[in-house]
């Protein structure tokens, strides 16, 4: 199933930044600023990863990437480049539903391979092509209202990891029918909510091991697991490593091992 962003497109960006060269540390996670959007193309296969979501992207494929979201790339490298550009869409009217991956036009390609913006006489450019894009594949806002019932109910579990998160709770939470939070899972996801969330799960805590220095047992409550017995379980099941391994190798053995488990 497709998934959809919601764009303001009244009016076209009037700033812009253009990226091109290879993915480096930072490009392996960061959080995409409150007030741009971006758009990246990439010069080989990989695997990205936003907010909860894992995308399989190939050379010719434009991946959108909102304000606020998380993005992640499992695998870096020198030999693998980034073309990204990104700006601010400030309109007030003309709400649109932008697909997170789109097929990107061979014509447009070269524009992200050689951006730069040092060259004053290609921003101009750059935002036209950027104008043209956003229009070329948007669709209108009922397309991403027939899925904004499960989009709420993501977007719940995402900011609420630490809090139950049964089927209950998040039928009351969000007023969506259980019946219906149930369904919509697995026509999205192929698997149940209790598995969706226990993904969403590892994967935070992974984050939270390896950005940054707080204490396991609070990684493992701010991910709403209160035993620490349990938590290394959780990790150990779904990475095959413990906590403790995954904050010693900084990352790159725990995410592989859960892309292995998880057929990516």
């Amino acid at each position: 199933m497709q998934r959809y962003w919601i764009a303001d497109l009244q009016a076209p960006p009037q700033h812009i930044w253009a990226e091109d060269g290879p993915l480096l540390g930072h490009h392996q996670e960061w959080v995409q600023s409150n007030e741009l959007w971006s758009l990246a193309a990439y010069d080989h296969d990989g695997v990205v990863h936003v907010n909860a979501r894992t995308y399989l992207y190939g050379r010719g494929d434009l991946m959108v990437y909102p304000p606020g979201c998380k993005v992640g790339h499992p695998k870096i490298g020198s030999d693998m480049r980034i073309n990204r550009v990104s700006f601010p869409l400030t309109g007030q009217g003309s709400r649109m539903a932008i697909p997170v991956k789109c097929p990107l036009p061979p014509q447009f390609y070269d524009m992200f391979v050689t951006a730069e913006t040092s060259s004053g006489h290609k921003v101009g450019y750059i935002k036209a092509v950027v104008w043209a894009l956003l229009w070329h594949y948007a669709e209108p806002e009922s397309v991403y209202r027939t899925r904004s019932a499960l989009y709420e109910c993501e977007e719940f579990i995402r900011k609420n990891l630490g809090q139950d998160l049964s089927v209950p709770k998040i039928a009351a939470t969000t007023g969506i029918p259980e019946r219906t939070v149930q369904r919509l899972f697995r026509q999205e996801h192929g698997v149940g909510l209790a598995t969706f969330v226990r993904e969403v799960r590892v994967r935070e805590a992974i984050r939270l091991l390896v950005d940054t220095d707080e204490p396991i047992k609070n990684v493992a409550k701010s991910v709403g697991v209160q035993s620490s017995q349990r938590f290394y379980q959780l990790i150990k099941e779904s990475v095959g490593v413990s906590p403790t391994e995954i904050r010693a190798h900084q990352g790159p053995l725990a995410t592989a091992s859960w892309e292995r488990k998880n057929g990516l």
